[in-house]
């Protein structure tokens, strides 16, 4: 009976054990995940890599797509996650079709700059608002040519990563009320100025 007790025990740990891992997906996202700006600013936003529970990222390959109409990359700024504080890291980013970008990174060095749990900023996009609307931002992967795999661990490791959407909300510049008063108050001086020119 103690023998049986103890292997339910035991497989209720292992269970749980697995079933933590399991839900223990790391996920990439956008930071700040939806932002306004006004039609004419520049924006920006940083890719991110949240729920690491003990893993490093050592490298990734995956594309940020966006509404082609409504904004325009500007930059792609690589963070320094992967790099050792030498320099050992190779980096491409490939701009090949509108609304798209596909960024990838592999440490050469020690990951010095993780430390497994905290989340990590793998590099920051700027674009140009071009027009008013609501621009989804999203993710695919591209590891090994795999729409699900984004993130490794630069030992050919690959990790199964989630996935969340952003968006950049463009509005319309419009002026302050300090701004409209001021401008009222230059209209009226003009006119008595040229009342007074009449007169």
């Amino acid at each position: 009976m103690k023998q049986l007790i103890f292997r339910l025990m035991l497989c209720a740990v292992t269970f749980g054990v697995f079933a933590q891992n399991a839900s223990a997906v790391p996920m990439l996202t956008f930071a700040p995940l939806d932002q306004s700006v006004e039609l004419g600013d520049q924006v920006s936003v940083d890719v991110i890599v949240t729920g690491l529970s003990s893993e490093f990222v050592g490298d990734f390959d995956f594309f940020v797509e966006w509404d082609a109409g409504l904004l325009s990359l500007d930059s792609l700024i690589f963070g320094d996650a992967l790099d050792d504080g030498l320099g050992f890291s190779f980096q491409d980013v490939d701009s090949g079709t509108m609304g798209t970008v596909n960024a990838a990174e592999l440490a050469f060095g020690g990951l010095f700059n993780q430390d497994g749990f905290s989340d990590i900023t793998l590099f920051t996009l700027t674009f140009d608002t071009l027009a008013l609307g609501v621009s989804a931002l999203d993710f695919l992967g591209n590891i090994g040519g795999d729409s699900s795999l984004a993130l490794g661990d630069g030992f050919g490791g690959s990790y199964l990563s989630g996935f969340d959407e952003g968006s950049i909300t463009i509005t319309a510049n419009v002026p302050e009320p300090g701004q409209m008063a001021l401008f009222a108050i230059g209209l009226i001086g003009l006119g008595f100025a040229r009342r007074r020119a009449d007169a």
